[in-house]
């Protein structure tokens, strides 16, 4: 075998290498949100991870963590804690005297579905960003990503979640994917301007529609109407928490 050839392959067995570690880095990290005392130090795994209050997520290896926080002459550590790949879980951390009180509370997703197909690029983006907003103010974190686009691709299996609430067969009993907010764009015919705005939040836990929404769009600009979108989609959330499940 030539150099060259040589050098080919190798070449492609990094290209290999690199691609099996990227989606097993997907799969094996936990995005971690993290809430406590404000000036506290927050260590994870014995090392520094920031002073709270933090803005963004820690990302960490899926598996078992410990958590402490220092803030003046107190210092207090956590019992090992769990963390599921490809997951996103919010922290709650109490310090009473050298105690830790630890809750873990794993985000529901949310999947954000838009009708009709073919809307330009910017305004998808706009009401994407809209509703992950509303998705934070309830506690839910929006899917997106390469697992968005895999569940978006299965229409067929989509439609028969929307339509009848047979929802198994697309997320399996395992999913992280709580809620899908149907969202659906009317125009005027003559004008095709966006005339009216209609969501439905779909509770995949109880396979049924806990919240309907639709409203005249009063401005269509991009702007106001995600604006209109993320009011709805909050309140629709909070409807669906504050309602009793069987």
């Amino acid at each position: 075998m030539t150099v060259r050839p040589l050098l080919f392959l190798i070449f492609l067995l990094l290209l290999v290498a690199a691609g099996t570690a990227t989606a097993q880095t997907a799969a094996d990290q936990a995005e971690l949100s993290v809430n406590g005392p404000d000036g506290a130090q927050l260590f994870v795994d014995g090392k520094p991870a920031g002073t709270l209050p933090i803005s963004e997520n820690l990302v960490l290896p899926a598996g078992a963590h410990r958590f402490r926080l220092e803030k003046g002459t107190l210092k207090a550590e956590s019992d090992v804690l769990s963390l599921q790949g490809n997951r996103h879980a919010e922290l709650n951390l109490t310090m009473t005297g050298r105690n830790l009180v630890a809750v873990l509370y794993i985000t529901p997703g949310l999947l954000l579905h838009l009708q009709p197909p073919g809307l330009p690029p910017e305004l998808v983006a706009r009401l994407t960003q809209a509703v992950g907003a509303a998705a934070r103010q309830g506690h839910a974190v929006l899917i997106s990503g390469a697992k968005e686009a895999a569940l978006l691709r299965r229409e067929s299996e989509l439609e028969r979640c929307l339509t009848g609430g047979a929802c198994d067969a697309l997320f399996g009993q395992d999913s992280d994917v709580a809620y899908v907010l149907s969202v659906r764009l009317e125009r005027e015919p003559a004008t095709q301007a966006v005339s009216r705005l209609g969501i439905d939040l779909l509770d995949v836990r109880t396979n049924d529609f806990s919240a309907r929404a639709a409203e005249p769009v009063g401005v269509a600009r991009t702007d106001a109407l995600a604006g209109q979108l993320k009011q709805l989609a909050t309140r629709l959330l909070q409807e669906t928490e504050q309602r009793p499940r069987t």
